[in-house]
């Protein structure tokens, strides 16, 4: 049972790279430093493969997208916030 919940855990979040920012799997393969047959048996094959480095990887590169849109959308608001002061 723990073991479908985490390929279902990075297989989601392969899916969200893939679907939100546009990467094909040899892109968040070269980005996460992992294999893309290790990305491939989690997204198409639903298994997960034995080198666990792998799934530290992906959730390294989650981490770090999801950092990095948070840091733009705080940018955004500020730059918002700042033209809005401006106006006044």
């Amino acid at each position: 049972m723990l073991h479908e919940q985490k390929v279902t855990i990075y297989k989601g979040i392969i899916q969200y790279l893939l679907d939100s920012k546009n990467f094909s799997l040899q892109r968040i393969a070269n980005l996460s430093n992992s294999p893309i047959a290790h990305l491939q048996l989690i997204h198409r094959y639903h298994q997960l493969p034995k080198v666990s480095k792998v799934e530290l990887n992906l959730l390294a590169l989650f981490t770090t997208i999801i950092d990095m849109e948070l840091k733009r959308e705080r940018k955004a608001r500020l730059d918002f916030d700042y033209q809005m002061d401006g106006e006044n």
